[in-house]
């Protein structure tokens, strides 16, 4: 860990405060929680800071790794919150007194530095979903522009900050390069990077699990079950990690956090819908325990096709979506890596994708916990592209937008992870129905090919109807197994 540059006393509680970064202007006492403003050799307390929320994060203020092959020690951190969720950005001083930005949202990683901003920088209120920008040699596509507040911070920070600053800011993704704009301030700043891991960074001082267990009361992403705040049913959900959720029993929305749980709305009872998996079931995947937490059923808009995805969740390897349709199962990831646009196709591995369609996705049901703010009615572009059994797809709403890669999961595959469910019996019924119509199309044509040829012997002069017999029960024996399948 970097040593002190500066020393002083809490002018509020006398505690010791360190600044350990020569680029740092305020501080947190970690004792009182004043905020100190550094001021050439002195500091001065213009307030209170509220206290972080204790949100099984495994960084903590002291934690050292590598970032392009130079040592960082986090040193600050602010915790920043939208309507729909919220995340850590921890300040982090390196050894040669650069200092950089490690973002933590949901296990996911991202470390950035400062940057030149764009000569020609669009305006916040112009960004959509997907908006190019050319910059660093590189064409970069917008992710997610959000204005947030701060709502609590801790040690210290390059600038002074307070419960309830504003951020306004955007993030674009190149590939595994990220890259933000931040309109917070008059000027316009810019920092680069890239998606990071903490075993990558050899992270060094991460809490422990008793240490987090001391604040936080659980162990990060132990599965626990929390009462619902409106008719006490059990939630199943990820502590620190899912902190949205939807009761199966009532569709009360709640949000959670270790110090509260709070009501956000209550719908009416809604109809009871049956799905394969539902939240608190396990399976085993690839040797390792996954949890399902969240359950939605969507549907695409001014169709009558639905489909039912499921959140799943392991400690070591974060989340998993299991996506259900009428055609059977795949499994998808979310990408770190975008792939990049290529005309009506895109390019990924080296690889070309063919663009297949572009739909309109909406929530119809949910219940469980999730990692943001489900609602029935939210709303996403779709767009899917294929290359053999593997398909990249992007979804984009009016503020982000994301890529995750699918690959199908076969019916046997399915009931080895999940052995205590039905899995297997309702994904060979699906595979049953989709192998149906594809017998049913090939009976068409056949039936209309016999046809066409025996049309003939009901104008000519023979008297046999010999072959139109033979036609007829030739086509009941191909038909019937079809009708009997339908029913089925």
């Amino acid at each position: 860990m970097a040593e002190p540059i500066y020393k002083t006393a809490c002018p509020a509680c006398g505690a010791p405060v360190s600044f350990r970064s020569s680029a740092s202007v305020m501080a947190v006492c970690s004792y009182c929680q004043s905020t100190l403003l550094r001021d050439a050799d002195s500091v001065r307390n213009i307030g209170k800071m509220s206290d972080v929320l204790a949100d099984y994060s495994p960084i903590q203020i002291g934690t050292s790794g590598l970032y392009e092959g130079k040592t960082f020690t986090v040193v600050g951190r602010i915790q920043l919150q939208y309507e729909d969720g919220y995340w850590n950005e921890w300040y982090c001083a390196f050894d040669d007194q650069h200092a950089g930005w490690l973002a933590d949202a949901s296990g996911q990683y991202v470390f950035t530095m400062d940057a030149p901003p764009p000569v020609n920088a669009p305006q916040f209120e112009s960004l959509r979903p997907g908006t190019g920008l050319a910059h660093l040699d590189a064409l970069w596509n917008m992710a997610d522009a959000r204005i947030a507040r701060c709502v609590a911070g801790q040690g210290e920070l390059p600038f002074a900050v307070g419960a309830g600053y504003e951020v306004k800011a955007a993030d674009f993704r190149s590939r595994d390069r990220f890259l933000t704009l931040d309109w917070s301030e008059p000027q316009l700043r810019c920092y680069a990077g890239k998606a990071v891991t903490l075993d990558g960074m050899k992270c060094q001082l991460l809490r422990e699990g008793s240490a987090i267990a001391d604040t936080a009361g659980r162990l990060r992403g132990k599965i626990s079950t929390i009462n619902c705040p409106h008719c006490g049913s059990p939630i199943s959900y990820a502590p620190g990690l899912t902190g949205f959720m939807i009761c199966p029993a009532c569709h009360t929305e709640s949000a959670n956090t270790p110090e509260r749980q709070e009501v956000l709305a209550t719908q009416q009872r809604a109809e009871s819908v049956q799905t394969t998996l539902k939240p608190g079931d396990s399976g085993n995947i690839d040797g390792l325990l996954w949890d399902v937490l969240g359950v939605m059923v969507r549907r695409e808009v001014g169709e009558n096709d639905k489909w039912t995805e499921y959140l799943l969740f392991n400690v070591m390897k974060g989340f998993l979506w299991l996506v259900e349709t009428s055609d059977g199962w795949q499994r998808v990831n979310v990408m770190d890596i975008w792939p990049v646009p290529a005309g009506d196709k895109i390019s990924f591995e080296s690889a070309s994708f063919d663009h297949l369609y572009q739909y309109t996705g909406e929530v119809v049901w949910a219940a469980g916990s999730f990692n943001w703010r489900v609602k029935v009615g939210d709303r996403t572009v779709i767009n899917d592209y294929r290359r053999a059994s593997v398909t990249l797809t992007s979804e984009a709403t009016s503020q982000e937008m994301t890529w995750s890669r699918s690959q199908t999961v076969t019916a046997d595959q399915l009931a080895k992870w999940f052995p205590n469910n039905k899995v297997a019996a309702k994904s060979g019924t699906a595979a049953a129905r989709t192998a149906t119509k594809d017998l049913e199309t090939i009976a068409k044509i056949f039936s209309w090919l016999m046809v066409i040829i025996n049309l003939p012997l009901l104008f000519s002069d023979d008297d046999s109807i010999m072959p139109i017999v033979i036609c007829a029960f030739a086509l009941l024996f191909l038909w019937v197994p079809i009708w009997a399948a339908r029913e089925t």
